[in-house]
């Protein structure tokens, strides 16, 4: 860990490349942000300290007028149908700009999903992104589910993680006999509106992304390393993956600490902090950081060369981080 702080101190004191403040940003932007299961359009405030104002609507599950008082995180689809709707709407209502995609967790994934949704029926809508900025997506509700579990089991703790635990356990059941699917069925139905049969982050990417042709996008993953929600491996694999289909300008910025959806302002938020800037300035985004707490002093500047190694780590080095997985990908399949 000492390595790791001293890395940085001599990244700030070493480099050339000086980073943007907040006054030279450009004002053409506008950013939309999509919260995560349990929050809603208020959980983008603490992240404007990092990436400046949003504009941000509340989920499908908190919509009253569908679900009365049974509203809440229990309705939600985990980012497929309704939750890419909200999305898609807010991108369509401002074309006149260019847009920054922000979200959290449930949001990042629904971000991955509404990007892969409008690349097969809109991809007009598509033209005026330029960066999505994913804080701890999920590749799939169920590989989350299953982490919740082997975290709790861990630290041998039951609360928590209650909802995880019999969603992964659910599926776990499903799977290993047919005369279990009904009660697996339900159990999923009670806790999400979530259709196992359909989009996904990673389906998004496998399927539907090869048919962006913009490959300029920027795309940040952020997720720390000791997520105990989501594992990083979720980030890793999408990542792979972003960088198979020809996204030279993906990034993965893993701290070593922070928990889930906490990586911006946790115990490493001075290494997120450093990295986005450093992304911002370096494709030209309005990055506007207003918290001191953890805005590096400025004028800043660091070393490209060295740094970029470290939010931008090759295909090879990431999978050498990564447990193994089953699904056709990708990087594997020839």
């Amino acid at each position: 860990m000492l390595k790791h702080v001293f890395f940085i101190g001599w990244l700030l004191l070493s480099g050339t490349v000086p980073l943007l403040t907040s006054s030279e940003a450009p004002a053409a932007h506008v950013t939309i942000f999509a919260h995560g299961l349990g929050g809603d359009a208020t959980q983008r405030h603490p992240y404007e300290p990092f990436i400046g104002p949003m504009i941000g609507e509340n989920g499908p599950e908190w919509n009253e007028t569908v679900y009365g008082h049974k509203a809440g995180r229990w309705q939600s689809c985990l980012g497929q149908d309704d939750d890419v709707k909200v999305i898609a709407k807010q991108i369509a209502e401002h074309t006149e700009k260019n847009i920054i995609l922000a979200g959290v967790s449930k949001g990042a994934a629904t971000i991955i999903n509404t990007v892969g949704h409008l690349a097969e029926i809109r991809p007009d809508l598509l033209s005026n992104v330029s960066a999505l900025i994913l804080d701890a997506p999920f590749d799939r509700p169920e590989t989350a589910a299953a982490h919740m579990v082997k975290s709790a089991a861990q630290r041998q703790r039951t609360g928590g993680s209650s909802l995880g635990s019999l969603l992964a356990w659910s599926m776990e059941i499903s799977a290993a006999s047919p005369r279990f699917e009904s009660i697996a069925r339900y159990a999923q139905t009670w806790l999400y509106r979530y259709n196992p049969a359909g989009i996904t982050p990673i389906k998004a990417v496998l399927s539907q992304w090869p048919l962006i042709t913009n490959k300029t996008m920027v795309i940040a993953l952020v997720h720390s390393q000791d997520d105990e929600v989501i594992s990083v491996d979720a980030s890793r694999r999408l990542y792979v993956e972003l960088q198979a289909l020809g996204f030279k300008n993906t990034y993965l910025v893993e701290p070593a600490r922070g928990w889930h959806a906490n990586a911006f302002w946790g115990l490493d938020a001075a290494h997120v902090s450093l990295a986005l800037q450093y992304i911002y300035q370096r494709h030209g985004l309005p990055l506007a950081v207003t918290s001191p707490r953890y805005a590096p002093a400025t004028p800043l500047s660091i070393d490209e060369a060295s740094f970029i190694k470290t939010i931008q780590p090759s295909a090879e080095e990431v999978l050498a981080r990564m447990a193994p997985v089953t699904e056709t990908s990708n990087t594997t399949k020839k």
